[in-house]
């Protein structure tokens, strides 16, 4: 459902706005899925920083936030969690377990990653483009959200005891 979400205009890979996706896909990953997540934003980074020299660490970077560690706080994050939670694992326990651990590793990616990038934007003498045609930013396929708002209460529904289906033994 994500795939159909797409941030059209001008995005230019400046180390805020690549640290503003990261920190926005990490904060989904939990709430729609690392994959959800990761489909949604990938598109926006990669076209941001297509004029860069040096942008493999942000990929990286992204995988680490967005796909990994972003999904770690509740079941709709991440497929194992979510079989625990089918299996009567109270929905918000990795949130109380796991929040000081993920907001720490987060935040010293997140550092780690402002300084890279700065180390290379400086490298690579990147400037921000003196272009007369900037598109302003839209977006296209927001009714998606509404779906994916429909996929998120269906995964929570499907856990709850009310709603199970009894097995005939």
């Amino acid at each position: 459902i994500s795939g159909g979400i797409l941030f059209k205009g001008s995005l230019v890979g400046t180390t805020k706005l690549n640290l503003l996706i990261l920190l926005i896909g990490t904060i989904l990953a939990s709430w729609m899925g690392t994959t959800g997540a990761a489909m949604l934003l990938i598109r926006p980074l990669l076209k941001a920083n297509k004029s860069r020299k040096y942008k493999v660490h942000t990929v990286v970077f992204f995988i680490f936030l967005v796909a990994n560690i972003g999904g770690s706080l509740t079941p709709l994050g991440d497929p194992p969690l979510f079989l625990g939670f089918l299996n009567g694992v109270d929905f918000f326990w990795t949130t109380e377990q796991m929040l000081l651990p993920m907001i720490t590793v987060s935040l010293m990616l997140l550092v780690s990653y402002f300084f890279i990038d700065s180390y290379y934007c400086r490298k690579e003498g990147f400037k921000l483009p003196q272009d007369k045609t900037k598109e302003k930013i839209k977006l296209e396929g927001s009714f998606n959200f509404i779906l994916i708002g429909g996929v998120v209460f269906a995964v929570l529904l499907s856990g709850m005891e009310s709603f199970k289906i009894p097995v005939l033994e």
